[in-house]
């Protein structure tokens, strides 16, 4: 084992970062007053929902006017959103792009995303601020984490130190399908996740025969021998203070911008990440097996 054992020890499930993200979308009633999107307001002007990575060469952020009705329009959107990072005060007008999402509603759900190269530093924090043209504001602040050592790859356990929060953890799978010599990338999110508070540690189980097996196996529906794996990677996000542990959260009240907002005048969420991507290298066991390379050294 990487750490000894501790009572303040607890195991938490998280949800995938983007899935949170997505499903935070759809906000739900329940509360003493209810927000209700879809009537006029003076209240919550934009809906704000992404993160700032540290780590990435563009920043996408989603942008949506809270509106008086479910009809899509390609007109150009009545926003302009600035970002600022606070220590230096540089800051730069965020690009918009309208993207068609067939998936989040029937039809063509036309979305606004933003984009921008402005570069995002460890340790920093930023304001962005979406202004309508009669100057209704919405707006956040959100702290990019601190820069933190590369995570430790033993057998089947992955370590992180100085961290204080885990917004996903994944191992992607490059494999190739020996039937039709096609390429398929799957991105599995691990929950099994052990947190040592006291030392702002993180041991993170990967079981990655089960994760063959269930995901890549049964959705190819193809035998083991049929799947060649060419490469696995870990990848884990780090969120920064901002973070919302929503795996401690009703389901029931995840979307209610009460409880989980961090916009001023808005509804959504944003915070600022640090990813890092490690090789977690498998191979197989004796018995046909996938299994941690480290575990046939053992």
């Amino acid at each position: 084992m990487l750490f000894k054992n501790k009572d303040n020890s607890k195991s938490k499930t998280f949800i995938s970062f983007k899935v949170v993200i997505i499903a935070l979308v759809a906000l739900v009633a329940g509360c003493e007053e209810p927000f209700q999107p879809l009537e006029e307001n003076d209240q919550y002007f934009y809906s704000i929902y992404g993160f700032l990575d540290a780590t990435a060469d563009t920043q996408w952020v989603r942008i949506m006017p809270v509106r008086e009705t479910t009809d899509y329009s390609d007109e150009p959107i009545d926003a302009t959103a600035t970002l600022t990072e606070l220590e230096t005060g540089e800051e730069v007008i965020v690009n918009d792009s309208l993207f068609s999402m067939p998936q989040v509603a029937p039809g063509d759900a036309l979305i606004w995303n933003f984009w921008t190269t402005f570069d995002i530093k460890p340790s920093h924090a930023y304001s962005l601020v979406v202004e309508r043209s009669d100057g209704a504001v919405s707006k956040t602040t959100v702290n990019i984490p601190d820069d933190y050592p590369e995570p430790v790859v033993e057998g089947r356990y992955i370590s992180l130190t100085g961290v204080n929060n885990i917004a996903e953890a994944r191992i992607d799978w490059k494999v190739r399908d020996r039937r039709d010599d096609t390429i398929h990338l799957f991105r599995i999110l691990q929950h099994r996740i052990k947190y040592f508070q006291d030392d702002d540690e993180y041991l993170i189980t990967v079981y990655p025969n089960v994760d063959f097996t269930n995901e890549i196996l049964e959705t190819l529906e193809a035998d083991q021998v049929d799947v060649e794996i060419l490469d696995t990677k870990a990848v884990i996000t780090v969120a920064g203070k901002d973070w919302i542990d929503f795996s401690e959260l009703d389901r029931s009240i995840i979307a209610l911008p009460q409880a989980t907002s961090n916009i001023e005048n808005g509804v959504g969420y944003f915070v600022g990440t640090i990813r890092k991507t490690i090789p977690f290298p498998v191979c197989v066991g004796d018995f046909g097996e996938i299994v941690s390379c480290q575990s046939i050294i053992d």
